[in-house]
């Protein structure tokens, strides 16, 4: 998918699903890395996502969206929380991965709660065939979105209670 074509996505899930996103400048760029899929970090009135050259190029529409909706919920956090506590949150996770797995997994659960579940899953079945699979360190797996979307309730309720593992996380960066 071209760059511009990537903006383009990326700016119509931010006008649908993601308000406290509205009025912030996108900004995309498309890395050579192997570490990860996509992340995302804000920096002032401005969204940053990085994307790996080679994902963007094999990445399928739906699953280009599963990955964006779920930075897209980063960032939207992120920017409830505020610099100094996404800066605090940063510490504890690096000494603490329990709690980095909790927000991951919660992050997925917002995902599902947007209406972006099947598009999640899409992407964690492309990232488990193209990297490391996910487990429950990392967020929730495949099986337990396809759990989700079977049992999926109104907008606001959580589809599953969430039970979260205390293994170590991986990092935040998707890939």
């Amino acid at each position: 998918m071209k760059k511009s074509d990537l903006i383009a996505l990326a700016k119509t899930l931010i006008s649908t699903s993601f308000p406290a996103l509205r009025g912030m400048k996108l900004k995309l760029k498309i890395i050579d890395i192997e570490d990860y899929v996509m992340a995302v970090r804000l920096e002032g009135k401005a969204i940053h996502l990085e994307l790996s050259r080679e994902d963007a190029v094999r990445m399928r529409r739906n699953v280009l969206i599963g990955v964006l909706a779920h930075e897209l919920c980063h960032a939207e956090e992120d920017r409830r929380h505020g610099p100094l506590l996404e800066a605090v949150f940063s510490w504890l996770y690096e000494r603490f991965p329990s709690l980095e797995t909790r927000m991951e997994r919660r992050i997925d659960i917002a995902v599902i709660r947007k209406g972006y579940g099947k598009e999640l899953l899409s992407f964690q079945r492309y990232h488990d065939l193209h990297y490391e699979p996910y487990d429950q360190t990392d967020g929730l797996t495949a099986e337990e979105i396809e759990e989700a979307l079977r049992h999926s309730v109104p907008r606001g309720r959580a589809p599953f209670r969430d039970v979260s593992p205390s293994r170590p996380a991986s990092s935040r960066n998707h890939g």
